[in-house]
């Protein structure tokens, strides 16, 4: 306990490193002693570019360890049977399986859809809303509403796994793990898209 709250967030700011900025007790005197906000320092202090940079003009080892690392593509490549790379992923307003936001009205895209380029979807001669049936080397996903869209780049194609009862994305996705972290790689693999019948 401090005997006064000037005396914390004194002890705070000599203890934060200088490349962030000091907080002061003003907002806690504006609210009344009711609400304690912090507020940032009015006149500029003495700090550097980014945080930490004393690390860099200091001794190799006082240094922070950073190990760089070759890139490595994903196992399953687009060819020519398969010539689209799928990448799952959530959609925004559902997190994982949806279960808690779902059922709102006022989320939008309540349902799966495989999100791919104009260009892509003019030559295999798709619409936005056409449904579409998705395949992999290990499964099918038979019918999906296509949007086409400029959030994805040609040659790659988007499906989130939200509805799993609508569409089961993960029955395309490639059964690989990266053998240092144990991480599915659930992020890559070869598609091909088909008009739905």
């Amino acid at each position: 306990q401090w005997p006064c709250l000037d005396g914390s967030f004194e002890e705070i700011s000599d203890n934060t490193p200088k490349e962030q900025l000091a907080a002061s007790t003003r907002g806690a005197e504006n609210a009344g002693g009711e609400a304690i906000t912090a507020d940032v320092v009015e006149k500029p202090q003495v700090g550097t570019k980014f945080l930490h940079a004393h690390l860099r003009a200091e001794e190799v080892e006082n240094r922070a360890p950073f190990t760089p690392v070759d890139h490595e593509g994903p196992v399953e490549m687009p060819d020519e049977e398969y010539p689209f790379q799928l990448t799952t992923g959530r959609r925004l307003a559902f997190h994982n399986t949806g279960t808690m936001t779902q059922d709102y009205k006022k989320v939008k895209d309540n349902e799966e859809l495989l999100e791919i380029c104009e260009e892509d979807a003019q030559r295999l001669g798709i619409e936005d809303g056409d449904f579409v049936s998705v395949g992999s080397r290990r499964g099918t996903v038979p019918s999906v509403k296509a949007r086409v869209t400029d959030r994805v780049r040609s040659g790659l194609v988007f499906l989130g796994y939200s509805f799993p009862d609508q569409v089961p994305t993960n029955v395309l996705t490639i059964n690989a793990v990266d053998p240092l972290s144990g991480t599915a790689e659930l992020k890559a693999c070869a598609v091909k898209i088909e008009r739905a019948a």
